[in-house]
Parts: C-alpha cells; structure tokens; sequence
C-alpha cells in the first residue's frame, strides 16, 4: 500500500466535512503537490485564455477563496470558486455532506462562504488572475425573495464581475418560500434583464440543473443567448436519501444526466460548455468532450475513493487528464 493508499483511506474513514478540510490544508501548505499537468497536447484556450489543460474543479471545493493560487500545482487547470453569496453565511447544521454507496455525495451545506465584498478582496490577490473562476448564487436566506432576490444575485455580480476566467451565475438554488428557482423562464428572464443591464467585464455564463425538461431549457437558451457567453451544466441533482434525508446528489448518478444535458445544448448553442457531473476518469472526460463540452469541471471523483472513482486522490487530476490524452491519440 502506498503512501498515497493509506492517506486516501484515513481521509475516507473521517467525516467527510473535515476530510475535505484536511485536504484542502494540504493543498494550501503545499503538501504532497504532485506539480502543473501540461503539454502542447493538453492546453486549451477558454474564452480567450490559455490553460494547462481542461480539467477544473467545480464551486462547491473552495467557498472561501483560498485555493486559487494552488490548484494549477496540483494538476488542473484552474478552479471555479464559489459559489458566493451577497451576505455569506454559515450554512445548515451539521452533519451537512454524507457519503453515498454508489460513490456519490449527498450535501445539504446551504451555502456557506464568505461574503462576496470579501471574495473580491480576497480573488483580487491572486496571483494568477485567470487560474479561477467566480461562481454566485443567492444568499440562502427564505426572506430574499422576488426582486429582492434578485437585487442580491446582482450586488454580488457587480462585486466579482470583473475577476477571473468568467463569471457564472447558479440559478438553481430556490428564491422563494415556495422552492421556484431562477430556472423558471420568466423569473429567468427578469434575472437575465437585470445582470445585462449591469454590464459584464469577464464573460458570463449560466448553470443548470440535471434533469431540465428540453423545453424549458430550450427557453432560458433562447432568452439569454444574445448576452451570455456560455453555459455549464450541470448541479447537483435534488434527492431525499433514505438515510441522509434531503440533499444534492452528485458523483455517478449524475453521469449520464450531464452528458446528456450537454448534448441538447450543443444542438442549441455554438458558446463554449462546461461539463459537469460524474467525471472520475478520462473515459468520463473524454465522453463529457464527445458529448459537446469544451472543458470540464470536477468534484466528487477526485475526493471519494470508490470503484466508482479509481483515480481519487492527490493524482487525480494528472492520471485523468493523461488518460484523456492516451483516448485522444487512440481515436484519431
């Protein structure tokens, strides 16, 4: 067993809040970094910037601003930071993350970061501006609602608009007591107005659910296509566990549902995607690719070790992204 395997499994037998904690530790004090994963073959240009590769790591990882200079050490190509909120906030009770069987994870964090005034202070330090993107959402608080839900959502984006590779937008978190998301075409559409009329400086993208109808999807495409710049999909799915109760699943049994909302989008847009759900290989990757996205974001498959997420670990991001070049070579 190597120095690697024992790490992952003492990670993996602590709860799952403070093993992801502990590994973000490491990140920061630069332990166990296994470098940049970089080539000629494996370099990508997003929304006009050059990176080390496709791979990301989606929000979610990091809502305190603190990885942004660590993540291209360790493999990927930047990090989308995030998600942040207008007023921050501590988020639900503990335990919020639990493990799944199937390889997943069930979270339920209720948006806990630091304010967006301070992500800005924070993301503005960087030392690579373009090794991160910025991911908002609504301050999880069921008395923001309507336009005041809205008006939060833009205080944060006039704070962050300006930083990083892009700027997206999560829409899939409720704004009212009765659960409605953004996704809804017409609060959408009043959103949308909103932020263009605000302005933009780094493009701006929108994050979906799994599991849109085709429609609906097709609706908020054709509403905001004009403006945005791109779109990632997708969330977490919503689900109620029979143990862990009411939560956002991701991981595996999401795989297919991203691949496959990607796929309507490519027939609906030509603007770069991001694909998100499932990925712990390079075959995974390179079906995210196949399926229409330009780069890819990662989460559960690099902290989980499982059957499911063989690659799990401080070497996930180089042993994906080596494997997606090797099926790269293969097919041509």
């Amino acid at each position: 067993m190597t120095l690697d395997d024992i790490t992952l499994t003492i990670l993996n037998s602590l709860p799952p809040e403070l093993a992801h904690s502990i590994g973000k530790f490491f990140m920061k004090r630069k332990i166990f970094q296994p470098g940049e994963f970089t080539n000629q073959n494996s370099r990508i240009n997003l929304f006009g910037i050059n990176l080390p590769n496709p791979l990301g790591i989606t929000a979610g990882f990091d809502k305190y601003a603190t990885l942004q200079n660590h993540v291209q050490k360790n493999g990927f190509g930047w990090i989308e930071e995030g998600s942040f909120t207008y007023h921050g906030g501590k988020g639900n009770t503990k335990p919020r993350l639990f493990r799944t069987s199937d390889g997943g994870t069930l979270n339920r964090m209720g948006l806990n970061c630091i304010p967006a005034e301070l992500a800005r202070e924070r993301l503005s330090q960087a030392e690579n501006p373009f090794s991160f993107g910025v991911s908002i959402a609504k301050t999880h608080n069921e008395k923001i609602v309507g336009d005041k839900a809205i008006e939060d959502i833009i205080n944060s984006y006039n704070l962050l608009k300006h930083l990083g590779l892009y700027t997206v937008i999560n829409i899939s978190c409720p704004n009212t007591k009765e659960g409605k998301t953004f996704e809804v075409p017409e609060s959408f559409a009043e959103l949308h107005s909103t932020l263009t009329a605000s302005g933009k400086n780094r493009p701006l993208l929108y994050k979906f659910s799994p599991f849109l109808d085709q429609k609906v999807l097709e609706k908020l495409v054709e509403i905001s296509h004009d403006y945005t710049d791109g779109y990632e999909a997708v969330n977490t799915k919503p689900y109620s566990h029979p143990e862990f109760k009411k939560g956002g699943l991701s991981g595996p049994a999401i795989r297919e549902e991203a691949k496959r909302t990607i796929k309507m989008l490519r027939k609906m847009t030509s603007k770069p995607l991001l694909g998100c759900g499932g990925i712990s290989t390079g075959q995974d990757a390179y079906a995210m690719l196949n399926a229409g996205a330009n780069a890819l974001l990662v989460f559960n498959g690099y902290v989980r070790k499982h059957p499911e997420n063989p690659y799990a670990g401080r070497l996930f991001a180089h042993e994906v992204n080596q494997e997606l070049l090797e099926l790269k070579v293969e097919a041509l």
